[in-house]
């Protein structure tokens, strides 16, 4: 869907600009799945966080074409 292509619209970006990595907070458990289907891997989970709630740091590693 949409999402999905306004993500890899932004990776797509983020390699022509010559990113090697990128990372974001989400609070969406739901969307983890899908996420790590696509490479995106959790490294940082924080308990207690905005809202109260858990939210977890995802990070995609580029590789050069």
């Amino acid at each position: 869907g949409y999402a999905h292509r306004l993500l890899q619209a932004f990776e797509r970006h983020a390699t022509d600009e010559g990113a090697h990595v990128a990372e974001f907070w989400t609070a969406d458990p739901a969307s983890e799945a899908l996420l790590a289907a696509l490479g995106w891997v959790v490294v940082v989970e924080r308990q207690n966080y905005i809202g109260g709630g858990t939210w977890h740091l995802l990070e995609k590693r580029f590789q050069k074409a």
